[in-house]
């Protein structure tokens, strides 16, 4: 499944100079702009679509000239994530699927990140704007838009899909762009240019995406997740359905004892109701 990253960090001492020879050591296809939720110091690199282990070569190169010239990124920064989604075009069942497992595992998700990334205006969870029932009893591809859009006219849908910009492209997982132009973009994710952290956010939300889409998740399953308010337990049940690999099991169970303690507490956030 191919993908892309938006990769949002700040360059030392506002030297353009070096930004310039950033440039000329990096794939050619990568684009570079400002961003509106940065200061003036701060760049967002933009991979093109990528796959494979030539994919994963031009990412890592871009981390490793990156960390090499003394980039760095703070709180405001973050990362986004773009998945090929080709296969959900008009595949109501799949993507009512894919939106009732992310609103019940988001909670999960953000167990893997700093606590900032959880109250984020440009990364907002599902379960501030769409309930469970409602995505159930969508029928078809319209009903999905009119509750993604909150419109009920379709002529206002479609010009709001044209819309690069929509207000609801700032949800965490964005179907805004699904529903648009048939890729996921998933931006909980903190700011980082560690390659590690990057293709292991990217592989996590690969699996799901195959998973759902190859039909070997069971609607049922996928609901009975919300009665499992434990975080340990639930995460163990999520690892077992989507077969995960056990280096990235580690790997994320190694993140959410380092942030998860943060939101243990608070029963509301385990419940994606």
């Amino acid at each position: 499944r191919a993908f892309s990253c938006e990769i949002e960090c700040y360059y030392p001492d506002d030297d353009i100079d070096l930004l310039r020879e950033v440039m000329e050591n990096i794939d050619e296809g990568i684009g570079l702009s400002g961003d509106g939720s940065l200061d003036d110091c701060g760049k967002e690199f933009q991979t093109p679509k990528l796959s494979g282990e030539k994919g994963e070569k031009v990412l890592k190169d871009l981390c490793r000239e990156l960390n090499n010239r003394n980039f760095y990124v703070n709180r405001t920064c973050g990362l986004h994530i773009h998945l090929d989604a080709k296969d959900y075009q008009g595949e109501t069942e799949k993507i009512k699927k894919l939106m009732l497992f992310y609103l019940i595992v988001e909670p999960l998700l953000l167990s893997y990140l700093p606590f900032s990334r959880r109250k984020n205006r440009f990364c907002l969870p599902l379960s501030q704007f769409y309930h469970e029932q409602e995505i159930r009893e969508a029928n078809n591809i319209t009903d999905i838009e009119k509750m993604w859009y909150r419109e009920q006219s379709e002529e206002q849908i479609e010009n709001r899909k044209k819309y690069r910009y929509d207000s609801t492209r700032y949800a965490g997982v964005n179907l805004h762009s699904l529903l648009s132009n048939n890729h996921l973009e998933i931006r909980h994710h903190s700011g980082t240019i560690d390659y590690t952290k990057i293709i292991n956010w990217i592989r996590l939300h690969v699996r799901i995406l195959d998973k759902i889409s190859n039909d070997e998740m069971d609607l049922s399953e996928i609901i009975n997740l919300k009665n499992i308010l434990n975080l340990s337990q639930r995460q163990t049940k999520v690892f077992e359905m989507l077969d995960l690999e056990e280096d990235l099991q580690k790997y994320f169970i190694a993140r959410n004892r380092k942030f998860g303690k943060e939101i243990e507490e608070d029963e509301k956030t385990l419940c994606a109701e």
